[in-house]
């Protein structure tokens, strides 16, 4: 057996953003946030982008409601089967309180999940956490996602606040608070896009990405998603997104070629060998 074995490579064309809205029963004194085991997950959105050999991006929302959806759990680690896990914070609350409520429950048999949440934190493969990414492993001091999108001109938190989450549920407003959550799998979507395209040294990433998916907003008519659907400089965007889609179908094209050069030489082969 080798004993050097390959480092696994984060996979960035099948994506799963995922976040999770909790409750928790304990209140502060000091009206901080509680401590992450005392909060029960009310909702979870993952957001899956899968990029194509044609160079298109297929997207899909799903959000998750305990308590109503039965295997709730079980359906999140299916939407992370093959997929990069991407949060923000997640290594430090979302993917720690799925574990520790699948925990309590007895179930262990959750294996794309448990993998994105005990991977190494350095070296992870199957779990990117933005908050790592854009504090530079704490580094820097900790930023909320919506400052981050604020310097970035991305629509953040468009319709609740995180600390509004517990009075929506009191009151029974769980369609709000999806879409919260749905809200902020997006953000995550565009913060991705900028980190990787800079982290790539390739501008056509985060063009395709966020162009793609703006469009894909607006044909879905997902009318809380709106302020997605319109970004800056859209026109240079599309332009760098047809371009990666034409470097897709050359790159298709001379694939093609090959395997047809190879196939008749093959057959060459076994003309000239026959008898």
């Amino acid at each position: 057996m080798n004993r050097y074995q390959s480092r696994p490579v984060f996979d960035d064309r099948h994506l799963a953003f995922l976040d999770i809205e909790t409750i928790s029963g304990e209140k502060m004194e000091d009206g901080g946030f509680p401590p992450w085991p005392t909060h029960t997950p009310v909702v979870a959105s993952i957001l899956t982008a899968e990029y194509d050999a044609h160079g298109i991006w297929h997207f899909a929302i799903e959000s998750l409601r305990f308590g109503e959806d039965e295997g709730s759990l079980e359906r999140i680690d299916e939407l992370l089967r093959g997929r990069a896990c991407v949060t923000y914070n997640g290594r430090s609350f979302d993917l720690l309180v799925l574990m520790l409520t699948a925990q309590a429950t007895r179930n262990f048999c959750l294996p794309a999940l448990t993998a994105a949440a005990t991977e190494s934190r350095y070296a992870s493969a199957r779990h990117v956490d933005l908050a790592d990414k854009f504090s530079a492993y704490g580094a820097a001091r900790g930023a909320s996602l919506s400052s981050l999108c604020e310097a970035l001109g991305v629509a953040a938190k468009v319709s609740a606040h995180g600390d509004e989450v517990g009075q929506m549920y009191d009151e029974g407003r769980i369609d709000e608070i999806v879409q919260y959550c749905e809200g902020d799998v997006c953000n995550n979507l565009h913060m991705h896009a900028n980190y990787r395209a800079m982290e790539k040294g390739d501008p056509g990433y985060h063009a395709s990405l966020v162009w793609q998916f703006s469009r894909w907003v607006h044909d879905q008519e997902l009318e809380h998603l709106k302020p997605f659907a319109d970004v800056e400089m859209l026109e240079v965007l599309l332009r760098q997104s047809l371009i990666g889609q034409l470097d897709a179908a050359l790159h298709n094209a001379q694939l093609d070629a090959d395997l047809t050069a190879k196939r008749a030489l093959d057959a060459s082969f076994c003309e000239a060998t026959s008898y």
